[in-house]
């Protein structure tokens, strides 16, 4: 496992995915802690993941962006696949 790769994870569901749970949850300044997070430590990444537009639309739009961010996990657009590791060497 690369440190890219590690990063990405990192990026993807440690950070954007808690931001669309907490936008679905009605936190939006728990929300906004964890996009600043992922673009304070790794932005480059952050910026070419989708889920972080997402987010940033979600917490913009305040509680609109709760039912959007409902509406969305209803559909399974953002629940995802779990994180699988490769088998090491």
């Amino acid at each position: 496992m690369s440190k890219a790769d590690i990063v990405e994870a990192f990026i993807d569901s440690l950070c954007l995915r808690k931001a669309l749970s907490e936008i679905r949850s009605g936190s939006m300044v728990l929300a906004f802690r964890h996009i600043c997070l992922s673009l304070a430590t790794y932005p480059g990444t952050a910026l070419r993941n989708p889920k972080f537009y997402a987010a940033v639309v979600g917490v913009l739009a305040g509680p609109f962006g709760r039912l959007a961010s409902r509406a969305g996990y209803a559909l399974g657009i953002w629940r995802g696949r779990p994180l699988r590791m490769p088998a090491a060497r």
